[in-house]
């Protein structure tokens, strides 16, 4: 009977010190690579001047007019759900109502998030301008706030994109006019921006 008994606290012995704590370093284990995922940015943001849907031309009204858009891919095998896109900066400062939300291409004002299932990417509209000069429209969706600014030299933008169980990831853009004030949007890589003048 005792022999029994022994073997009974044995095996016991066994499940608790041996099972128990590898079934729960094997649930921090896959909490951890939860929390990692959630860590990792699903989402990219990037402007290519050479697909047509970043830089459009437009003939209607006249004059002819260039819409920029920066285009933000899912870049995971997973569908991401709750897509925000915002510009949070504007250096120099020439607005006050930030962040704004940006208008997805082919969506009304009041669309402020998407799903973009895996690998998949949408357009946001960012600024337009006629392809003589002047005013610059941002394409924002702030109720009451003015679209057009006038710049008077060149700006840079941070365009914020988020989502649900993700990290937010950022980035900067600009916009470089020429002498007669034609705006050409890039993706910031240190250019030297002229200073505003009054």
């Amino acid at each position: 009977m005792m022999i029994l008994k022994v073997a009974a606290w044995v095996v016991l012995c066994f499940v608790w010190f041996i099972y128990v704590p590898g079934s729960t370093v094997l649930e921090m284990e896959r909490r951890l690579a939860t929390l990692e995922a959630a860590r990792t940015p699903k989402l990219k943001l990037e402007f290519d001047r050479d697909d047509p849907a970043c830089k459009m031309r437009i003939g209607h009204p006249e004059p002819y007019q260039t819409l920029f858009r920066v285009r933000v891919t899912n870049h995971t095998d997973s569908t991401t759900t709750g897509v925000q896109v915002k510009l949070t900066d504007l250096e120099p400062l020439a607005v006050h109502y930030l962040p704004a939300p940006l208008r997805f291409m082919h969506e009304g004002p009041t669309t402020r998030e998407i799903t973009l299932g895996p690998r998949q990417s949408a357009y946001v509209d960012v600024i337009q301008q006629a392809d003589v000069g002047g005013p610059i429209y941002l394409w924002h969706s702030v109720d009451g706030q003015e679209h057009q600014l006038t710049p008077l030299g060149d700006f840079s933008l941070i365009i914020t994109a988020s989502a649900r169980n993700t990290v937010p990831v950022s980035e900067k853009f600009c916009v470089l006019l020429d002498s007669v004030a034609r705006a050409r949007f890039e993706t910031f890589r240190d250019q030297e921006l002229r200073a505003w003048t009054v």
